[in-house]
């Protein structure tokens, strides 16, 4: 399958591509222990993209998208996880319980990862090569994962002895695995302003599912959810031209774009412990991550 997979890569990017080079922001929410608020932090994503080819001189069209994604560390502030004394084992002595609270540190998370994409569609609205509205089918694999680590402040004068020391045996360096896989549907447009500059807006929304697994934890489960993109921007094509070569015709193009991508990944009912203590039970809850994305690209086509 990644055989087939980099065949047809590397067979589509011989008539198009696009490099893209972006820097934005990541927010990560909900899913572990402990995190019960937004953290975020700054990204940088490198992609290689084709926005809309049509086949031939057909309406057909195809699109594809592969995005490395890595985030700096974000840093989780230290909290309170509130939880009952009947769901802890007795590793911890009953006058540090009396509080009915277990003490979660402060955690770093650095998320990396790979988010691939193929699309087939038809052009509903084609007047010409700038001129489209276009409707298609997408498939889609995310894989990121998160890395977890205990920060490096320092633990509170008050909590009692004990706790500290379940908090060094315990809260160790993780990393959570997350694969989807995405299947739904995609609108592609763009509109020409003048004639070397034009305008695009594409949207998809998608159906997930697949696993959540984090190996200090020993924890793997499945997941669904949802995924949704926004991509917006303009594209200047300095250059164009059409040449008659006998048995074929070619039509090189040479472009840059500035754009800006909004992308969410939502997965519901996650509940990863990464303390790694399965006694300490909490409630599942949806898992988002977000990135805005600006970005500047260079491609071409023929």
């Amino acid at each position: 399958m990644k055989k087939v997979s980099l065949l047809v890569l590397c067979i589509t990017t011989l008539f198009s591509g696009e490099l893209q080079v972006g820097k934005g922001s990541m927010s990560f929410t909900g899913g572990m222990l402990g995190l019960t608020q937004s953290i975020s932090e700054d990204i940088t994503s490198y992609s290689l993209i084709s926005n809309h080819s049509n086949i031939g001189s057909s309406k057909t069209f195809y699109v594809y998208n592969f995005t490395w994604y890595d985030s700096k560390h974000m840093k989780q502030l230290q909290n309170i996880y509130n939880t009952g004394i009947n769901q802890v084992s007795n590793i911890f002595s009953p006058t540090i319980l009396s509080g009915t609270s277990i003490y979660i540190p402060t955690m770093d998370y650095r998320l990396q990862g790979l988010d691939a994409s193929i699309s087939l569609g038809y052009d509903l609205i084609q007047k010409d090569e700038n001129n489209y509205l276009g409707i298609a089918g997408y498939l889609g694999i995310s894989t990121p994962w998160i890395s977890a680590t205990k920060g490096d402040d320092k633990l509170p004068i008050s909590l009692p002895v004990q706790t500290k020391s379940n908090i060094y045996k315990y809260y160790k360096d993780s990393k959570t695995k997350i694969k989807t896989y995405k299947v739904g549907v995609g609108l592609y447009s763009r509109v020409k302003f003048f004639p070397s500059l034009s305008g695009y807006l594409n949207a998809i929304y998608a159906r997930q599912t697949g696993s959540i697994s984090n190996d200090y934890a020993n924890s793997d489960f499945h997941v669904n959810g949802h995924f949704t993109s926004l991509d917006m921007g303009v594209r200047f094509q300095p250059y164009g031209g059409n040449f008659d070569l006998g048995l074929f015709s070619i039509s090189p193009r040479v472009f840059t774009t500035f754009g800006y991508r909004y992308n969410s990944w939502s997965y519901d009912d996650a509940a990863i412990n990464i303390s790694g203590m399965p006694m300490i039970k909490f409630p599942k809850t949806t898992m988002k991550i977000d990135t805005d994305i600006a970005y500047l690209g260079v491609g071409y086509s023929f």
